[in-house]
């Protein structure tokens, strides 16, 4: 089976989500780790 959607939905049946990494930032010395991780979800 496809990832995609096989179908037409409507789009209240739809879930959106985003994730968001937020990181220290690069510097000599020092290492990009994300220090924050956001996710939301929305479904009608």
């Amino acid at each position: 089976m496809p990832f995609w959607l096989p179908r037409h939905i409507k789009i209240c049946e739809a879930i959106f989500t985003a994730i968001d990494f937020e990181s220290a930032g690069t510097a000599k010395g020092k290492t990009d780790s994300p220090v924050q991780v956001g996710l939301a979800t929305w479904s009608a």
